[in-house]
Order: structure tokens, then sequence, then C-alpha cells
């Protein structure tokens, strides 16, 4: 597997809301999700916004299953009850971030960490959420050959997205990310040298 962490791209601190919408912080619904709703109230692809003991959560029933995941997404922490629901996946309205509705895992940028995701009961025509959050599962890809030594000229958002989905695919002997300017640079010794160029190789 290719591991590659943060290089050249900030990544937002957890903790509270992100501020958007001239100082407004995202705000969460809060319908009771540990009591329970009707069952009715929950059509297929709807996104219903709710707390479950404190702990911020939407539903989404897809598939005729109802899951249960964290109410932000896991980039800038936008509500995710402003979002769509589309290709088996819950899309954040700010940034398109894309997440796997039964396991919550990021599956597009620019989100990369998973969502939380809950056990949900349903039964006697309502549905309620336990807290104790599930393990998210990876979803499983069609294997890739392997295509050697990357590199990824840009060390921006969408240079950090392309070297984290080929980390997962388990593609690539070693992932290099440089900045564009540093490609004129003389030689290989001189660019390898550069902090800014990062290289890593398969563990």
């Amino acid at each position: 597997m290719v591991h590659w962490r943060a290089f050249g791209c900030d990544r937002p601190a957890a903790g509270g809301l992100t501020e958007r919408n001239n100082g407004k912080a995202a705000a969460v619904a809060t319908r009771d999700l540990s009591s329970g709703i009707a069952s009715a109230d929950l059509e297929e692809g709807q996104i219903i916004a709710g707390q479950a003991d404190g702990i911020d959560m939407v539903l989404v029933r897809h598939d005729g299953r109802v899951c249960a995941l964290s109410a932000l997404c896991t980039h800038l922490k936008a509500p995710l009850a402003d979002g769509i629901v589309a290709d088996g996946t819950i899309r954040c309205p700010w940034h398109h971030a894309r997440f796997n509705i039964k396991t919550g895992e990021a599956v597009g940028a620019p989100a990369f960490e998973p969502l939380n995701s809950f056990e949900v009961v349903e039964e006697d025509g309502r549905v309620r959420v336990k807290t104790t959050p599930v393990p998210t599962e990876t979803t499983s890809h069609t294997p890739i050959p392997d295509i050697g030594n990357v590199v990824i000229v840009g060390a921006g958002g969408a240079g950090y997205a392309c070297a984290e989905m080929l980390a997962r695919h388990g593609v690539g002997s070693s992932v290099t990310s440089m900045k564009p300017e540093l490609i004129s640079m003389g030689s290989n010794k001189d660019r390898a040298s550069h902090p800014q160029v990062k290289t890593s190789g398969r563990g």
C-alpha cells in the first residue's frame, strides 16, 4: 500500500462549526432521533437532520435501508442536511464532497476523513438511532495494475486528492508531489533536496 499524507495542502482542524454565509454558523435541526421518528416521515432519498443524545446526525433512506451519519461534512463542517443524495452517496452542499451513505466513507474530494455511522433500528413503524458509532468500512475497489512511480505536478488540494486516492487503491511504487516551478530546477538531486518536494514509498 502507498502511504501518503499531508503535503502542501492545509487541512482544516477538527472542532467547531466553520462560519459561512456572512458569519452565520451552520445550523443543524434538533429532531430527537433517539426516541425516534415515524418511518413514513423518511422517504427514499430523503435527508432528515436531528440529534441523538446530543450528537448531530442525518438520516437517509437508501435502497430501502435507513442510515444514520454525522451531520457535518468533514471538510469544512457544512450541514449535510442541505446536500443531495445521488449514486449511493450524500453530497456536501458547499464543495460537493461525497460520502458513501451505507458506510460514511469519504469517496470524493475535498473531504478525506469519513463520517461517523450509527446503528439504526426500524421497527413498529418508527426509526430510532443508537449513538454508538459503527466502524467505517472501506469500499472494495476494483484492482488496478501497478503503474510504478508516480509524479504529481501540483501540491494543492487537487494534488492531495490524487495522492489520497492512489494510496487507497494501493497504486504506485512511490508518489512524488512537487510545485510546478520546481520542474525547471537543474537536476533530480536539486529537486529531491528541495523542502517542497515530497516522496513516499510503498509500505
